[in-house]
């Protein structure tokens, strides 16, 4: 959020997702060992995927499953396949079975029109910023 660099240049600690979903994860008593937390911020998708890839090579990883929201599935698939197209990891992404999300029924909650509308718009600049 804006003024974050502020907080923290001030000692103030403000949990990111990262460690939100961390924290959600214990919370549901999922084993610390059993994920990590790479350090640094990202700032796309894609930025999230380099992230990931460097990782898993750096780490001998031969396979990856990446969890993600519903309506981002899809852009998520794209971005993680390109990024790692020139490895031997295999990347599977997988939407997450949590979520009330229907892309067949829009009209349940107007915040879905929203996130799909801003996929869509990511989407786009995604592959037009490749042609820049």
């Amino acid at each position: 959020p804006d003024g974050l660099d502020y907080l923290i240049s001030k000692g103030i600690e403000y949990p990111e997702e990262p460690e939100i979903n961390k924290h959600i994860a214990q919370s549901l008593n999922v084993d610390e060992n059993t994920f990590i937390l790479l350090p640094g911020r990202v700032y796309s998708t894609r930025e999230e995927a380099e992230s990931v890839r460097d990782y898993a090579i750096n780490s001998g990883f031969n396979a990856l499953i990446i969890t993600t929201s519903i309506y981002h599935t899809k852009r998520a698939k794209i971005i993680f396949n390109d990024v790692f197209k020139d490895t031997d990891i295999f990347t599977m992404i997988k939407p997450t079975a949590y979520e009330k999300f229907d892309p067949g029924d829009l009209s349940a909650n107007k915040n879905y029109w929203k996130h799909v509308i801003y996929e869509y718009q990511k989407l786009i600049y995604y592959y037009a910023d490749g042609l820049i």
